[in-house]
């Protein structure tokens, strides 16, 4: 059971829906419950529709979890980890992501600088073909595997910055190596 020494944390550009806070609500009046935490299914706006494939959806996160057994861990991204199980809900969260493709750019940006850095710090090994390979390899699972290509132009264009970002963060983690060779 979640009880009320749970912990959320919803985004500002992120909406909870009545069947989600019926559905968390019913979780959290469970008292057989052995979950101490939830993931919530995330459904995001983009490019003027929703997406309903590929590696945005359903993107999943940890949002709601009983306080004293998860802890932040920081990375590029902040996410939570949980001590016991969590369960997988149903209804969606609803994101309304970047306003246009130079905030998205921006925010991959800041994000890419953030990763490579996590990853320099961490050892993570570098070998040119990743440049090619690993974008590449992102692009076929979220836009063919995934079928992001059932959700038209915006689907594209989830794939190709999904696989973008993946190509700038180890872009920038050979820069890192060249500059830290170079001190």
């Amino acid at each position: 059971m979640l009880n009320t020494d749970g912990s959320s944390f919803i985004d500002a550009d992120e909406r909870i829906t009545p069947e989600l806070f019926h559905e968390i609500q019913s979780h959290i009046n469970d008292v057989s419950s052995h979950y101490r935490g939830f993931y919530l299914p995330r459904k995001t706006f983009y490019l003027g529709k929703w997406i309903n494939h590929g590696d945005w959806y359903p993107a999943y996160d940890l949002r709601l979890y009983q306080k004293d057994k998860g802890c932040w861990v920081k990375e590029p991204h902040a996410k939570i980890k949980l001590d016991g199980k969590a369960k997988y809900l149903k209804n969606d969260m609803l994101h309304f992501s970047y306003k246009n493709l130079s905030a998205q750019l921006s925010t991959i940006d800041k994000y890419t600088d953030m990763s490579a850095n996590e990853m320099e710090k961490r050892g993570t090994s570098f070998v040119t073909l990743q440049l090619i390979s690993r974008p590449l390899f992102r692009f076929i699972k979220g836009y063919l595997l995934k079928r992001g290509f059932m959700d038209g132009v915006p689907g594209f264009v989830a794939a190709i910055t999904t696989s973008f970002y993946v190509f700038m963060k180890y872009a920038k983690l050979r820069e890192l190596r060249i500059k830290n060779s170079e001190t």
